[in-house]
Formats: structure tokens, C-alpha cells, sequence
């Protein structure tokens, strides 16, 4: 059984699965904000909510960088929330096959692709420089809260809800990739050479989640790649504006993203080759006091 391949599941149960989903993202978005602005009025700062929304989308206002992470953080909950009521006792196979997580997995995974990341970016930064180096703090601070959390959430819902959808319904782990892409794809704002970038991502971590059987691989990846690169943008080395990718950016994020996935497969072998001599020497012992 694979990732998105999950047995014992109707085939209406993804539909009421989304259905919750979206429902649930409403109602955590509008407690959210409204307690963003709660916080901001009593900081004196009763329109931040409204300039996020309202004023033109320059990612390097604080509140209009809030306010997007904020409407696609959601998802996180709301997608737990949503396999919980239809799964039931099975909602951790929404994280894996087996319904266990390995949280250090995650963290060092996270942690190697954000290395790679900063380097790709020092490079890029160096042959098409952005502008001079500046530092917000508040900015900052946003982008390591609200990132990964971001990231978790799109990875729950594309390759999780969306993925296991398809998967259930076709019973094509192919399918359960490429079929939500275009979805993720077309919800980033990038030139051409952008989307393909994009595409060549969802890819990579749709075939991390088959191969490891788990959402932390694709999760790793997508937070170490996008809290690299956002830092960067916050820091002005990169413009988190910015739309258009040229080539040596588009092919560069390629390469990252193709080394990325390796470096994260070879850890999972790794770590869980530890665990499996881990759990035999453990036996053994066991046995030996018997």
C-alpha cells in the first residue's frame, strides 16, 4: 500500500473530507484574523488587518505578509481537523502509511534543505543581485512563525487531502501526483520558467511522499526550501516580489530542488536502517534477559 493508496476508505469519504476542509479553513481564518486585530488594537494598531488585505500586495509590508501566510497557514489545522471527523481512529494515515510521524526526521531534513537553500541562494544573490541588504525584524520574525507552518499546510493539502483523493478514487499513486499539480502549480503568480520550476517541486515531492510513505519527506523539503528563500527575500538579498524568473533562476531551483530530493532519500534510508538495528538489538537483549 502506498501513500495515496489508503484502504478501508468509501469513495465519498474524500468529497466530505474537502468539504470539511474548506469549511474549516473559513472558520479558523476569520478566528485568526479576528484575533489579529484584536492584538493590533490594543498595540494601537486597529487597521493592521485591514491594510493586509486592502493595500497593494508589497510582501514587504508586515501586515499584508501576515495576512497571506495567515489565509494559506490555516490549512494546516483545518486539514487534521477535517481526516480526524472522517477518518476517525485512522486520521494519522493523512501523515503516513503507518500513522506514525518521525518529527526528527522532519527537523533534520528541514535543516539540510534550508542549508542547501542558503547556498543556492548566495549564489543566485551573487550573479543577479536584488538590491542592498536591509533587516526588519518584525519581517523576520513573521517569516520563521508563520513559514513553516505554511508549508506544512500546503504539503497536508495537495499531497495529503488532494493526493489520497485521487489516489483513492483511480487507485494510481501516478495519478495522485500529477492530477492535484496543476492546482498547485497555477496557485503561484511566476512567469513561465517559474511554473516549470513549480511543477518540477510538486513533482519531487509528490515522489517523496510515494517513496518514503510519508508527508514528513515533502514537508522537509518544502519548509527548508521556502524559509530559505523567503529569508533571503526578507533580507533584501532577493525580491519576494518578484514574478518574473529568468533562466538561471528557474534552472538553478531545478537542480536544488532535484538534489534536495536525493540528499532527503538517502536520509530516510539512513535513519530508518538506525531504527530497524535499533529495534533488532533491542530484541536481542530482550531475549537475552528472558
Amino acid at each position: 500500500m502506498t501513500f495515496f493508496i489508503c484502504s478501508r476508505r468509501r469513495w465519498w469519504h474524500p468529497i466530505l473530507e474537502f468539504v470539511l476542509l474548506l469549511l474549516f479553513s473559513a472558520v479558523f481564518l476569520g478566528l485568526s484574523l479576528g484575533a489579529l486585530a484584536g492584538i493590533s488594537a490594543l498595540l494601537g494598531d486597529s487597521g493592521f488587518v485591514g491594510r493586509g488585505f486592502a493595500e497593494s500586495m508589497d510582501m514587504y509590508q508586515l501586515e499584508v505578509f501576515v495576512c497571506g501566510m495567515l489565509f494559506l497557514a490555516v490549512l494546516a489545522p483545518a486539514a487534521l481537523l477535517s481526516a480526524r471527523i472522517v477518518r476517525r481512529h485512522r486520521w494519522r494515515t493523512l501523515l503516513s502509511v503507518t500513522g506514525s510521524f518521525s518529527w526528527r526526521y522532519l527537523g533534520f531534513g528541514s535543516i539540510v534543505v534550508l542549508a542547501l537553500a542558503v547556498l543556492v541562494s548566495i549564489v543566485v544573490a551573487a550573479v543577479e543581485p536584488a538590491g542592498e541588504v536591509h533587516l526588519d525584524v518584525g519581517l523576520l520574525l513573521a517569516c520563521f512563525l508563520l513559514v513553516p507552518l505554511q508549508s506544512v499546510a500546503e504539503e497536508l493539502v495537495f499531497r495529503g487531502i488532494l493526493g489520497q483523493a485521487i489516489g483513492a478514487w483511480t487507485r494510481s499513486p501516478i495519478a495522485a501526483i500529477l492530477i492535484p499539480m496543476p492546482l498547485f502549480v497555477f496557485g503561484h503568480d511566476y512567469s513561465p520558467l517559474g511554473l516549470v520550476a513549480i511543477a518540477w517541486f510538486a513533482l519531487c515531492a509528490g515522489f517523496l511522499a510515494h517513496r518514503t510513505e510519508s508527508l514528513a519527506a515533502p514537508m522537509a523539503l518544502h519548509i527548508g526550501n521556502n524559509l530559505g528563500f523567503v529569508t533571503f527575500g526578507v533580507l533584501g538579498l532577493q525580491d519576494l516580489n518578484q514574478t518574473e524568473m529568468g533562466i538561471l533562476v528557474s534552472v538553478a531551483d531545478v537542480i536544488f530542488v532535484s538534489v534536495a530530493t536525493i540528499v532527503l532519500l538517502q536520509l530516510h534510508r539512513r535513519m530508518t536502517a538506525t531504527r530497524a538495528l535499533t529495534a533488532h538489538g533491542s530484541l536481542e537483549l530482550n531475549g537475552q534477559l528472558v
